[in-house]
């Protein structure tokens, strides 16, 4: 017995990193970053239809962790008659390493959610989603608050 006991002690030390490795736990984040517009473009669709897309660049910080991150995104809002819905894609580029995409729109109801769609680096099988907040402070500039959760998944 005392010839096996090393062995079944490998054993169970690797299956028990092998679980811990594919363990996902959720984590909350939070943020700000202030953005201002580099391009505005506006397209007519139709008859009481147009859309207007902004181009633009900031930084941002995480609460929890105070990394500072550069992002960029194209937001566009496309208008019907009377009904307004938005939506665009960021992507942000982290200090300490790896990368984000992010999709996030404006519901017909006025929620304002995004999604985290991949990540690299440190981030590398990111998913989740979360809600945000956008403030206008002058033309072209503004900051956007953001709450979230996302799991890692290894690859």
């Amino acid at each position: 017995m005392r010839r096996f006991l090393p062995c079944i002690l490998v054993v169970l030390f690797v299956l028990g990193s092998a679980t811990a490795a594919t363990c996902q736990e959720k984590v909350t984040m939070s943020g700000r970053h202030v953005w201002h517009t580099l391009e505005t473009l506006s397209h007519q669709v139709g008859e009481g239809q147009s859309a207007e897309c902004y181009k633009r660049a900031g930084v941002g910080f995480i609460n929890e962790t105070g990394e500072v991150y550069t992002i960029t995104n194209m937001y566009c809002l496309y208008y019907f008659g009377n009904n307004i819905v938005g939506g665009g894609v960021a992507s942000t580029q982290s200090e300490q390493g790896g990368t984000v995409s992010i999709f996030h729109m404006n519901t017909k109801d006025n929620k304002r959610i995004f999604r985290w769609l991949s990540g690299t680096g440190k981030y590398q099988g990111i998913s989740g989603e979360g809600t945000f907040e956008s403030q206008i402070v002058g033309e072209g500039m503004g900051y956007t608050d953001w709450r979230g959760e996302y799991t890692l998944t290894p690859k």
